[in-house]
């Protein structure tokens, strides 16, 4: 799933169990006409979203092991060098990172609302299903969000 800041689903793309993030990385893709930023937690995919859109911010999580200017795109390097020099928790607030939770809350709402399973059974209903879904989900979240507010 693709989100965006107001938590509305933008592109969504049903793989099987055997597909990784970054095989349905460019079908998403395909569905979303134009981002300036780019969040993801899984394999690096910088060369799909660049070549999507030059100028957009791609903020993905370097692995532990990641090394310092090891990468071809400038902003991997950047995002290593900053965890090394001031820790993984400081670059998540500086790149604010926390707003990746928005496609976790939007899984888990479809998860919620929708449910865990797919009814239909083969692979092309379900796509269907999964679209079906979003869209109900989306007009859902038309009608309002909750606020949460820090109280202490």
């Amino acid at each position: 799933m693709c989100v965006a800041e107001d938590h509305h689903i933008v592109a969504c793309e049903l793989t099987d169990n055997s597909a990784g993030n970054s095989s349905a990385i460019e079908n998403l893709l395909n569905q979303v006409d134009d981002f300036d930023i780019f969040m993801d937690d899984g394999d690096p995919t910088y060369k799909k979203i660049l070549d999507k859109n030059t100028q957009a911010t791609v903020i993905i999580t370097p692995r532990k092991n990641a090394v310092e200017g090891s990468s071809d795109y400038i902003q991997r390097n950047v995002h290593t060098s900053i965890i090394k020099s001031l820790g993984r928790m400081a670059w998540q607030k500086l790149a604010n990172y926390g707003i990746r939770a928005h496609s976790e809350l939007a899984v888990l709402r479809y998860k919620t609302i929708i449910g865990p399973k797919m009814k239909a059974r083969q692979i092309p209903q379900q796509k269907t299903e999964a679209n079906i879904s979003v869209r109900v989900i989306n007009k859902m979240t038309l009608l309002g969000m909750p606020k949460s507010v820090k109280v202490g």
